[in-house]
């Protein structure tokens, strides 16, 4: 599992570094980002196993195949730590143009 780690890592960092453009999905908690041959999908996700929504990244082939998922059914419960939050909330702010949005908000807010 070393290897999805590591791509998981590389996946936050390249956001928080806003290189990865994240888009919406047609399910409200879910968004995708395309890198190269492969789509990476970070969602909420409910495990049976834990009493709190967690966070899923799924890496999907250029056929929308399953390559691998990581996420709290793939982690003990000591490993599961903020960065699945982190990567998550980036993700959604990149996807729904939250900071721009906020920023028209503002200026309607300093006009009034």
């Amino acid at each position: 599992m070393a290897e999805m780690a590591q791509v998981f890592d590389k996946l936050l960092e390249r956001t928080l570094q806003e290189k990865i453009w994240w888009k919406p999905t047609a399910v409200e908690t879910s968004f995708v980002a395309v890198v190269g041959d492969f789509s990476a999908v970070v969602s909420l996700h409910q495990h049976p196993s834990y009493p709190e929504e967690g966070v899923l990244l799924q890496i999907l082939d250029k056929e929308g195949g399953e390559v691998e998922s990581y996420g709290a059914d793939t982690l003990e419960p000591s490993e599961i730590g903020d960065k699945f939050s982190v990567l998550y909330k980036n993700a959604r702010r990149v996807a729904l143009n939250i900071d721009q949005q906020l920023d028209g908000l503002l200026g309607d807010l300093s006009q009034t």
